[in-house]
């Protein structure tokens, strides 16, 4: 079975925060626990989508 997700990491040092379906198509804030840095994540392929909602 493939495994097709995305892995979410932090900017600023590189840990792990999370993985999503690789068909998931939003907009993410996350805060990073090591750094304590937030950042926001665009997942996904709007054009192929028809954009976010």
């Amino acid at each position: 079975m493939e495994d097709n997700r995305i892995e979410i990491r932090c900017v600023g040092c590189g840990k792990l925060l999370g993985r999503v379906p690789g068909d998931t198509n939003t907009t993410i804030e996350i805060k990073c626990a090591k750094c304590k840095t937030i950042h926001t994540y665009k997942i996904g392929n709007e054009d192929r989508q028809g954009g976010l909602k």
